[in-house]
């Protein structure tokens, strides 16, 4: 008998349980689809909740104004999307709602142009790791909170009012700061960032356009950028390294620290 059958017919796997309690909370769950089913739900206080604070997270961003709807112009749909996060037993630890535009209403040349963001390959991760390890540099991972809701939109966008926000009839809003759904919303955000990134002194790989690399000056010991997505590896000689990068608010960071991968 080799190792595998030995596996499946002996000593059950420690962490097989724990996976299975996950496995069954998600089957078990029943997430609303809608917002109509969410506020109708035995949890909709919960829902309520997160609704309200995804909603003042919006205000505090100014991701839109409220108008009147302009004549002849297209107006986009939205929805929430609902979720909850889990622990490693499979019980509930958080509820989640999330404003989504629906982007599929969208139209190519009127209210969105480019689409395209680039995404780190696994070589230049490969190569990144080799390097800082190479050079005994600590490496950081930063998780950038609501990404793609840090750009500002070029084209004009107006979007339905969501449910949940109070507004007279006949406005809708127009969208001022990028949004999950939305086409361009992943260029949106890899142009704010490149930018960002451009100002703090990094230069952008010719070979990657996500990897950032600042030399370092006066002795100083270069840092290097690996963007993935709303994901960021840093890698540098200081024991804490903080992404200071600030695009609207001067006290507010664009990424928080969020793990030590290793040094």
């Amino acid at each position: 008998m080799n190792s595998q059958e030995e596996n499946e017919v002996g000593e059950p796997d420690p962490k097989r349980p724990r996976l299975d309690e996950y496995e069954i909370a998600l089957a078990a769950t029943d997430l609303p689809g809608s917002y109509r089913e969410a506020m109708s739900s035995p949890e909709a206080k919960q829902w309520k909740e997160v609704v309200r604070r995804e909603i003042r997270a919006h205000i505090r961003n100014h991701t839109w104004n409220t108008v009147r709807r302009p004549h002849d112009v297209k107006v986009i749909g939205c929805k929430w999307v609902f979720a909850y996060k889990f622990d490693e037993h499979g019980n509930i630890v958080r509820y989640k709602a999330r404003l989504v535009a629906l982007g599929c209403l969208q139209t190519r040349g009127v209210d969105y142009y480019y689409t395209y963001s680039p995404v780190a390959s696994t070589n230049t991760i490969r190569v990144f790791l080799s390097v800082c390890c190479n050079k005994r540099l600590k490496i950081r991972q930063f998780d950038i909170e609501t990404a793609f809701l840090n750009g500002t939109l070029d084209e004009d966008v107006n979007m339905a009012v969501p449910q949940g926000v109070r507004a007279d009839g006949g406005l809708v809003c127009k969208l001022r700061r990028s949004l999950y759904g939305l086409k361009q919303a992943a260029a949106v955000w890899f142009k704010t960032i490149r930018a960002a990134f451009v100002e703090m002194g990094f230069v952008q790989c010719r070979a990657d356009p996500c990897l950032f690399v600042r030399l370092g000056k006066n002795g100083q010991s270069p840092v290097y950028i690996v963007l993935y997505v709303d994901d960021l590896l840093v890698g540098c000689t200081t024991d804490v390294w903080y992404c200071s990068v600030r695009i609207r608010e001067p006290d507010r960071p664009l990424a928080r620290s969020s793990q030590m991968d290793g040094s």
